[in-house]
C-alpha cells in the first residue's frame, strides 16, 4: 500500500541529481583574528 507521499522509482529518478550529495558540504578553517 502507498501512502499519498511516496514516490514512484520513475519521479525518483528524475528528483535524484538534483539532491545534494550524501557527504555534508564542509566550510573552511576559521582563522584567528
Amino acid at each position: 500500500m502507498h501512502d499519498r507521499h511516496d514516490l514512484t522509482d520513475d519521479q525518483w529518478a528524475l528528483l535524484e541529481p538534483h539532491l545534494p550529495g550524501g557527504e555534508p558540504a564542509r566550510g573552511g578553517q576559521w582563522a584567528d583574528h
